[in-house]
């Protein structure tokens, strides 16, 4: 995980600025002062975003960033997306941090914070929590009273042991990514028949619809639809072949609802109708089949 080891602020922080916002055709390049701290949650259903000179990251869903000092970071979506922000950004008078990529040692190291620069697949509770001092810091900060200015930094410092926590707990978590990954095939494969969407499983995993989507297709090729969409025309092919069943049966058993949009899948699908297919079966010339190679 890449972010900042942040000795921890002594001297009170002013607020820069603290905001809820929706914003289109969203471009941003980090030019805050070195001893700036941003925390933001950002919602978007496509973005690129880009540190220093790395390749470009295709971000969507919800994302936590926590953004120290002038580090060369933009973040742009494409035109028409709409873009939700919560963010708080705050100057210290001195600010001691380091950016790298966090090891072992950081995690053991309890001497310093740790921010992760960039974090998805956070739980709806974790993200709850965060999106909650950010509401709060905000609701006090416009008050402009002195009472509210310390709350605000009370609430700040709270956001970083949050955030501190969840750098150390990520790496605990293993390949995270490959986990979820499997365990979404495992249940589109036992529940294909079932009336299934990505925001569903994604709850029953405690993570962001966002974050599942993305990694889905990273690491499948194919998107959470589309697979499950294969799945089920798998199912109704190996029916068809086996016989003796009518398609209002097949509909049922592939989670495809009626005949009729069975029919019209399948169609779609393998390029022939089910009464072509089931003549195609009796033919034994059998789509996408590989051919049985002769003995020598």
């Amino acid at each position: 995980m890449y972010g900042y080891r942040l000795r921890c602020p002594t001297a009170l922080s002013k607020t820069l600025w603290a905001c809820r916002t929706n914003v289109g055709d969203y471009v941003w390049q980090n030019r805050n002062k070195p001893n700036t701290v941003e925390i933001s949650i950002c919602n978007a259903a496509a973005r690129t975003h880009r540190v220093r000179d790395a390749a470009p990251r295709e971000l969507c869903g919800t994302t936590l960033s926590c953004v120290v000092g002038n580090t060369p970071i933009s973040c742009e979506a494409p035109t028409g997306v709409a873009v939700q922000i919560t963010s708080v950004a705050v100057h210290f008078p001195v600010l001691e941090f380091e950016e790298k990529e966090f090891d072992a040692k950081d995690i053991s190291d309890t001497s310093v914070l740790l921010l992760p620069l960039l974090q998805e697949g956070l739980s709806p509770a974790e993200l709850g929590e965060i999106e909650r001092l950010l509401h709060q810091y905000i609701e006090h900060y416009v008050k402009k009273t002195a009472a509210a200015e310390l709350a605000c930094h009370a609430i700040f410092l709270q956001l970083l042991c949050r955030l501190d926590a969840m750098a150390r707990r990520a790496p605990k978590k293993g390949k995270y990514a490959h986990y979820y990954v499997g365990k979404t095939e495992a249940i589109l494969r036992e529940r294909y028949a079932q009336k299934l969407t990505l925001a569903e499983v994604a709850a029953e995993l405690e993570i962001t619809r966002g974050y599942l989507c993305a990694i889905f297709k990273r690491y499948t090729g194919l998107g959470f639809s589309e697979r499950l969409t294969q799945l089920r025309m798998e199912k109704a092919r190996e029916l068809l072949q086996e016989g003796g069943i009518s398609a209002a049966e097949i509909a049922e058993q592939t989670g495809l609802g009626d005949e009729r949009n069975l029919r019209r899948r399948f169609k779609q699908y393998f390029g022939a109708g089910l009464g072509e297919y089931r003549h195609i079966i009796k033919e034994q010339t059998l789509y996408h089949k590989r051919p049985v190679r002769e003995k020598s």
